[in-house]
């Protein structure tokens, strides 16, 4: 913030107070490079203070690292952003920072890398508008700060699910978005039907955009663990493991690599069916259809943090599955398919129906591919789940990046 001969002793004093008192400490260096006053202050505050979290975007943070630096103000310079092409060496990068500063490190742009000299999530789930509201940062500096202080175990590190719930914070749009004081740029605002459920900071709808369901019918060559990357390249937004005939061992050790790939992309990962092993690897969530466990059944042996997705076909199934805590619905089959033999069919009509009776989020499930995605506009769902559509084609990774685009497009509409 505002740097002057009152604020920055009472910087040094407040962190040097919380060192002594055992309490986390976030640091966020603002406009680092900007100005050697800046620079300075914050070099000295990580000689001096011991911090958990180093919070800034690319510049701010580089400019730690070489000790000095230029940018314009606390923008980030473009040419410094983290982006698809530099991802590998910006990881490094993260996690040689995080090492060398004992403290978690947190490079935030539109997409975020979150480290602790091991292992670093990448998250990518920013939106342009954030870049051009001021205090954007410094809200995730203080969201993140409050994060490690009440959060010691949640799902993810606590010093990674607020980097992952800011990009959630500008969503959904309003009909008719505000300004900004001063400025005619538009953004988008949290609305109060977000904050209506607990479950939706379990499972943010935007995880559900591009969903996964593994099959291990077009492995050929490769293993599993390879298709799953490649979607998650693509941009799939949450995986489903999906096994019905592995031995106990093998499903377990399947479900552990999936987990530790999920999470090094800060996708949530889910178990269909099989409560117990989701339980036992700590995984995100589970699934359960109709004929699986009783979904409140499930919420009792998951708990409380964890996501619970339920298949729905009709309103009365979708209500019933609601009350009983489950997350998300996925109602299917939309289209005829032939990766589940046993799939009912479910016209657009009951869709959109199952949309507007429960409150929380609805994906669409069966027969979905990019040719036909666009017959959904409308229904009311927030994403789809599929399984040849991106694993049961040639090039998975691009597959799954064009149905995501048709997706959001799909969705936008």
């Amino acid at each position: 913030g505002t740097l002057n001969q009152n604020t920055i002793p009472s910087m040094f004093a407040a962190g040097k107070k919380a060192n002594e008192l055992g309490h986390p400490v976030v640091l966020d260096p603002v406009g680092a490079g900007a100005s050697a006053l800046r620079t300075q202050t914050a070099l000295k505050l990580l000689e001096e203070v011991k911090f958990t979290v180093v919070r800034g975007n690319i510049s701010e943070i580089k400019t730690l690292a070489a000790g000095s630096g230029t940018t314009k103000g606390v923008d980030a310079d473009v040419a410094d952003a983290v982006t698809e092409d530099n991802l590998d060496a910006s990881v490094a990068f993260a996690k040689s920072m995080a090492e060398r500063l004992n403290a978690v490190v947190a490079i935030t742009g539109a997409i975020d890398l979150v480290a602790d000299g091991k292992t670093c999530y990448v998250i990518r789930n920013g939106r342009p508008e954030m870049g051009k509201i001021t205090g954007t940062g410094c809200q995730l500096s203080g969201l993140t700060a409050a994060y490690v202080v009440a959060n010691p175990a949640p799902p993810w590190p606590p010093w990674a699910w607020p980097v992952r719930s800011a990009g959630a914070i500008c969503s959904p749009p309003t009909a008719t978005p505000p300004t900004a004081t001063g400025s005619s740029t538009p953004f988008s605002i949290w609305t109060g039907r977000c904050w209506t459920r607990g479950p939706s900071m379990r499972c943010d709808k935007k995880d559900l955009l591009l969903y996964a369901v593994t099959d291990r019918a077009w492995l050929g060559d490769k293993t599993l663990a390879w298709q799953v990357e490649e979607s998650l390249k693509g941009g799939a937004t949450m995986i489903q493991l999906r096994e019905k005939h592995l031995d106990e061992d093998t499903f377990h050790e399947e479900a552990l690599e999936l987990q530790t790939l999920c999470r090094r992309y800060g996708v949530p990962f889910l178990i269909n069916d099989d409560v117990e092993l989701a339980v036992a690897v700590n995984a995100d969530g589970v699934h359960v259809g109709q004929h699986d466990m009783e979904a409140g059944q499930v919420r009792e042996k998951i708990g409380p943090d964890k996501i619970l997705g339920v298949s729905a076909q009709t309103v009365e199934q979708a209500l019933k599955a609601q009350a009983a805590g489950a997350d998300y619905l996925g109602v299917g089959a939309v289209f005829p398919t032939g990766t589940k033999d046993d799939a009912d069919a479910v016209s657009y009509d009951t869709l959109r129906a199952i949309c507007e009776a429960v409150d929380i989020p609805v994906v669409a499930i069966g027969g979905i591919g990019a040719h036909n995605v666009q017959a959904l506009a409308g229904s009311g769902i927030c994403g789809i789940a599929v399984v040849s559509a991106i694993y049961g084609q040639p090039d998975i990774q691009q597959a799954a990046r064009t149905l995501r685009a048709k997706t959001e497009e799909m969705i936008s509409q």
